[in-house]
């Protein structure tokens, strides 16, 4: 195969430096627009080096021919020679003439920037067949390293990331006016929507717990409540199989059918019409499950794109509309030659692991601009102190409840997200369940009845530090709401 012939324009690159050695005023335009590496020509990249450099040191200093060759006498290059060696004074005082004109910048510029984006796809494109041809690699873990490349050659600077507010107030009141997708995402509990306002864009939610609290179960009844009003949902389970979700699923849209007897096939015939009639009302419902475990984050990405893919192709003019995680500490975080996690020889622990994959979750909600919601462990220290509470059979008894310390293994968890809302079990089940046995509203199980509270520890858009008590019923996975505390 003949070697590619690389794209690039060193008259474009001469014009953008000797303009700015000119006039020093063009060079914030084009540093806010190229990269170091968008020079092809290595003594126009040491000297857009240089230029950073400098104004790094000052943000007065001036970019001349005078000062720009003292700096250049400053850095080695990677032959070990100085960068004057191959730079000197009469070569940059002789670019000076090259200037057109000063307006002609803004098109060298955009010249530049063009052509290194199609160099970088040109180079990739080499990348991407050793990765296709690859023995070692599968199809997905093709994808997800596929997928980063051509990321991370979309995220480069650009001007057009800084807007005025005036332009960003008129491009969210059009985008409301037009856009169903714009509007919060409701997760089917009032009084927690009332907080929190439902899930944005691009923001991250995490709802933590400890074991067996009913974490899973409270972010799957979100997904099913956000499904059964039209939204495509796409959940992740790392622990649970297809099976058991489904089982829950079926527990929970019949209102009455414990979970247990469904995976024991033990139905009754009432039972057994119930949940007949709730795999059918299934069929329309667009909750999509994904149960493979030990995912990457640049798995996770790569599944939701081709995910949202299919959506657009079978209704157009939608998406994927929300993405769940279940949970966090599951993630793993061996991910291969990507962006969403580039391992340093300073991530040892898992805990600075679980931090970098925390950031990278942020990322992702960011750069697919879809609501994510993720489940975490706290950690045994938040067990500890609910077993402090002196009572734990009084209902009215709140317990002791976790902070957002009690995070398992990370404080950034709770840096990167936007809403944390922690769990956790106010008491082990009601003294005397046949008092409750039933909910005349909804006609759900009360069985073994657990209460659980649920806090909205932080909150960027509204109130925190407001709890909400629900009766937890585990046989069909239901929350139903006691009271409210307010603090």
């Amino acid at each position: 195969m003949p070697k590619k012939e690389l794209m690039y324009s060193l008259e474009s690159e001469l014009l953008v430096i000797s303009s700015i050695l000119a006039d020093d005023s063009g060079f914030d335009d084009a540093n806010s627009r190229l990269r170091v590496d968008d020079f092809y020509d290595l003594r126009y990249r040491t000297i857009f080096l240089a230029f950073q450099t400098m104004r790094n040191i000052s943000p007065a200093s001036v970019l001349d021919p005078y000062n720009t060759h003292i700096q250049l006498g400053k850095m080695i290059l990677n032959n070990g020679k100085v960068a004057t060696s191959i730079i000197t004074l009469d070569d940059l005082s002789e670019m000076i003439y090259n200037v057109v004109g000063l307006s002609s910048i803004d098109h060298a510029i955009n010249v530049v920037s063009e052509l290194s984006i199609k160099r970088q796809l040109q180079l990739a494109s080499d990348q991407i067949e050793k990765i296709g041809s690859s023995p070692q690699t599968n199809s997905e873990e093709a994808l997800a390293q596929v997928d980063a490349i051509i990321q991370d050659i979309r995220s480069r600077p650009g001007s057009a990331n800084i807007i005025t507010i005036k332009s960003a107030i008129e491009d969210l009141e059009y985008r409301l006016r037009t856009d169903p997708s714009a509007i919060p995402i409701a997760s089917g509990y009032p009084d927690i929507d009332a907080y929190i306002g439902g899930f944005r864009k691009s923001e991250v939610t995490i709802v933590a717990a400890r074991t067996s609290v009913g974490k899973t179960a409270f972010a799957f009844s979100i997904a099913r409540n956000a499904a059964l009003r039209g939204k495509h949902v796409l959940f992740f389970s790392l622990e649970m199989s297809a099976d058991e979700l489904t089982t829950r699923y079926l527990a929970m849209a019949s209102k009455f059918i414990k979970q247990s007897n469904i995976r024991k096939n033990e139905l009754n015939p009432d039972e057994f019409r119930a949940l007949k009639q709730a795999a059918e009302d299934a069929v329309s419902v667009r909750l999509y499950l994904d149960t493979t475990p030990g995912l990457s984050i640049g798995e996770i990405v790569s599944r939701c794109k081709l995910k949202n893919n299919d959506v657009q192709r079978a209704f157009p003019g939608e998406q994927v509309d929300l993405v769940i995680i279940d949970y966090l500490q599951l993630i793993s975080d061996l991910d291969k030659d990507n962006k969403y996690l580039k391992r340093s020889n300073r991530i040892t622990t898992r805990h600075e692991r679980v931090a970098e994959i925390s950031r990278q979750i942020k990322q992702a909600a960011k750069e697919l601009n879809i609501p994510f919601i993720v489940t975490a462990q706290l950690n045994r220290e938040a067990a500890a102190l609910t077993k402090k509470s002196p009572d734990r059979a009084n209902p009215q008894d709140d317990g002791i409840e976790p902070t957002l310390a009690n995070l398992a293994e990370s404080g950034a968890i709770e840096q990167d997200a936007d809403i944390v809302l922690m769990m956790w079990k106010c008491e082990v089940k009601a003294k005397d369940s046949s008092t409750i046995s039933v909910d005349s509203m909804t006609g759900e199980s009360k069985s073994d009845p657990t209460y659980i509270q649920i806090k909205v520890e932080k909150n960027r858009h509204g109130r925190s530090n407001v709890k909400v008590k629900y009766l937890f019923n585990g046989a069909n996975y239901s929350f139903t709401k006691t009271e409210t505390n307010f603090e």
